[in-house]
């Protein structure tokens, strides 16, 4: 795993999935080319050209609510 800063983690082809989600590929500069894939928790992550890595893009829409949406709604409440 390659990581750059606390919230943009990569990881290698042939890598195990953290999470179950969606992963977007990115180039050797760490930009997105636009293929993204559906992994569960603990699946590899697949071939990709040299230099390239997997970066998480969000959490499965299966699983229900994100983290993202538990925060909103706890702070959506407090105010009502």
């Amino acid at each position: 795993m390659v990581k750059y800063a606390g919230w943009a983690r990569e990881y290698l082809p042939g890598t195990p999935a953290p999470s179950e989600g969606i992963y977007e590929q990115c180039n050797v500069l760490g930009s997105a080319t636009g293929v993204r894939i559906a992994l569960e928790g603990g699946q590899k992550m697949p071939a990709s050209p040299r230099g390239f890595t997997w970066r998480a893009v969000e959490p499965s829409r299966r699983t229900g609510a994100g983290h993202d949406a538990i925060g909103r709604a706890a702070i959506t409440a407090e105010w009502e």
